[in-house]
């Protein structure tokens, strides 16, 4: 029997709960067309639709192809709101040897966060240890001045997106120890496998189809980010 319950960061939801979260997140409306009589467009405010959160300007922006980071996959990191400034795209943009040389050593093609073993992840020589492909390619991130934490895991998550968890300051610490957030979410994930998959089937056949064009379903890797920050407060 399928697990009708998913715990994300020690916080228990049902699925419903957990659908009603997700289905909010990629769907809540925001009003921002606020037409100026002083210069008219001809156009109703039909026309234009905006989100409230990060479903359209981040996770259905595809990414460039091949494995290389590029400006596109730095920018799009905007469209969840990281709050990029020139200092911090330039600082990203002079580092971008040492962090394709980290993405080109995680394999091709990219491996799954949730399944793959925990030696392989956080045993000696995986990849989200110290001097692992996925830590050395957080750290390069993460010791740029001026780099926060959520930049760091948005402009990861997206261009590989079975591979990095999404982060930020906020939600890292739900966890009950800020450094493994890595490792409890992989526990959640494994712990509840046959309820995420429950998720992601349903975000595909439902959540996406409905949505906007160019809607992509989501994995449970960033569905665990979606519930933790929507239950995190």
């Amino acid at each position: 029997m399928t697990a009708q319950r998913v715990t994300v960061a020690g916080d228990t939801l049902t699925l419903d709960v957990a659908q009603t979260c997700i289905g909010r997140y990629c769907s809540s409306p925001a009003t921002r067309w606020e037409p100026d009589p002083s210069r008219p467009v001809p156009l109703s405010s039909t026309a234009f639709e905006f989100f409230a959160d990060a479903y359209r300007s981040y996770d259905c922006v595809p990414s460039a192809e091949g494995r290389d980071l590029t400006t596109l996959d730095l920018l799009v990191a905007a469209g969840i709101g990281a709050g990029l400034d020139q200092g911090v795209v330039d600082a990203v943009l002079g580092a971008l040897e040492p962090l394709n040389e980290a993405l080109r050593a995680i394999g091709d093609p990219a491996p799954v966060f949730w399944e793959l073993g925990e030696d392989e992840l956080f045993g000696d020589g995986g990849l989200a240890v110290k001097d692992g492909a996925m830590w050395t390619a957080w750290a390069v991130l993460m010791n740029l001045r001026g780099v926060t934490m959520l930049q760091a895991h948005a402009i990861l998550h997206h261009k590989l997106p079975t591979v990095f968890p999404l982060l930020d300051k906020r939600t890292v610490g739900h966890f009950n120890r800020r450094s493994q957030a890595w490792q409890e979410t992989h526990t959640d994930l494994v712990r509840d496998a046959e309820a995420w998959q429950v998720l992601e089937d349903w975000h595909r056949d439902t959540v996406a189809v409905r949505s906007h064009a160019g809607s992509v379903p989501l994995n449970r890797l960033r569905l665990h980010a979606i519930l933790l920050d929507t239950r995190t407060v």
